[in-house]
């Protein structure tokens, strides 16, 4: 008996610093990560658009996905509002988001762009991606101001 509890603390040591890393991928730097092709239209919970280049969207579970489109999406940041139409119960990278301007009392749509692949994102990347896309867009302002 006291050889087993021995030996299931030892288990429990050799794998503990694996089970304090949450996912394999979080190693490898966000811009050589795999992403998949489809997310669960179900499991979003939410979607962050970042910039007219980038949405977020954060699964039910914790998990989150990077969308990365392939072609700036014009007006997204500016409306932060999108809609897509699917007759799968996923969002694919095949997929199209319209975005939707505000008309008055209602809404208009707007331009429509092609997804990325969906790749998975930590929060404190998430936070890390937003300081960059702030400090990118103070230094096109201050490159404009200076340029005049």
């Amino acid at each position: 008996m006291r050889h087993f509890i021995l030996t299931t603390a030892l288990i429990g040591l050799i794998a503990s610093p694996a089970l304090a890393q949450d996912e394999p991928w979080q190693d490898i730097p966000l811009e050589e990560r795999e992403g998949r092709l489809c997310i669960s239209i179900p499991r979003i919970d939410s979607s962050d658009v970042l910039d007219d280049h980038n949405i977020v969207f954060d699964m039910r579970g914790r998990a989150m996905y990077l969308n990365k489109l392939p072609n700036r999406c014009p007006s997204l940041a500016f409306e932060d509002t999108f809609t897509y139409s699917t007759p799968l119960s996923q969002l694919c990278n095949t997929d199209i988001i319209t975005v939707l301007r505000s008309a008055g009392v209602g809404l208009m749509r707007g331009p429509s762009c092609g997804l990325g692949k969906f790749v998975p994102i930590t929060k404190e990347e998430v936070k890390e991606l937003k300081a960059e896309i702030k400090q990118a867009k103070k230094d096109r302002k201050k490159k404009k101001k200076d340029d005049q």
